[in-house]
């Protein structure tokens, strides 16, 4: 999946930095589509590729050690069940590891770093012929 000018399935993310580090942001995204790989997508097409990702940018080269794989996690999920209808909620707190690659992110953090403004929300495509999800 990437950007693309035109011809792509149209697919929105908001996205709101909730911490700035000396190494990375902490960022909360959230998909108005569900595209394949689409926060990913959006995220390193912004300059932000997620630590740890190979694929988009983020790889574990340029990664501290305390990074021990893609630091996505999906902390809500708001969906309806397939034969009810009926919404459902899902919420997980951050794993281990994602809590002790951000704690040793935060003990390297710059004092008196603050957010930047607002990231505008940019609609994205996927190329012609990926697959949806």
């Amino acid at each position: 999946m990437c950007e693309v000018a035109s011809g792509g399935l149209e697919a929105t993310t908001l996205v709101q930095v909730r911490e700035v580090l000396r190494e990375a942001l902490l960022v909360e995204a959230t998909p108005l589509t569900g595209r394949k790989h689409q926060v990913r997508v959006h995220l390193a097409g912004a300059g932000m590729p997620i630590l740890g990702d190979p694929v988009y940018g983020g790889s574990l080269g340029a990664a501290p050690a305390a990074v021990p794989r893609l630091m996505l996690h999906a902390r809500r999920l708001e969906l309806k069940q397939p034969l009810s209808g009926v919404g459902l909620l899902i919420q997980s707190p951050l794993p281990p590891d994602f809590v002790n690659a951000l704690t040793a992110l935060r003990s390297r953090q710059k004092s008196g770093a603050k957010p930047p403004g607002p990231i505008r929300p940019r609609r994205r495509s996927r190329g012609p012929g990926a697959s949806a999800p």
